[in-house]
């Protein structure tokens, strides 16, 4: 199967709604663990074990939407009146962020992939400004097991 695009990618807040990124960019899925490695006497490891894992998510979405950003980043308070949104972001506790699932959907010449993370967090936002282009607003993702240790599933169909 070959697949073509940045594809949709909708986050599933914890009231339930969906909240879809728009005009998106590029999305980045990394999944990687650390290692650790014993030696003896020789230049090369004997055994090399898997250690801890981490699933990153990286996010390029053009369309600016006050919402979708309150609901996966600010966790802040949102008023909208005459056409404006406001959004009044404190200093809250450690600790707190808001949660959301998370489905990245890519369809392409009659095959689909679909990767769905049921615990995500979004620790960075990015906003990069420049002169002669657009503002893509740039989301990194962090996925974590839920309550039954499922961290994804992914699923292939047709192509």
């Amino acid at each position: 199967m070959y697949l073509f695009g940045a594809g949709k990618l909708t986050a599933t807040l914890e009231n339930g709604e969906e909240a879809v990124f728009g005009t998106v960019q590029e999305v980045g899925v990394d999944i990687s663990y650390g290692a650790k490695e014993l030696y003896g006497e020789h230049q090369f490891p004997v055994d090399i074990a898997r250690t801890q894992g981490k699933i990153s998510i990286k996010a390029k979405a053009a369309k600016i939407d006050a919402n979708l950003f309150n609901a996966v980043f600010y966790q802040g308070d949102v008023v909208t009146a005459a056409g404006t949104t406001t959004v009044t972001v404190s200093n809250k506790l450690m600790g707190s962020a808001p949660v959301f699932a998370l489905k990245l959907e890519v369809e392409y010449k009659g095959g689909e992939m679909v990767m769905t993370f049921p615990r995500c967090i979004s620790n960075k936002l990015g906003l990069a400004f420049k002169s002669e282009d657009h503002l893509i607003p740039d989301f990194d993702i962090v996925a974590y097991a839920d309550e039954d240790g499922r961290l994804f599933t992914k699923k292939m169909v047709g192509g």
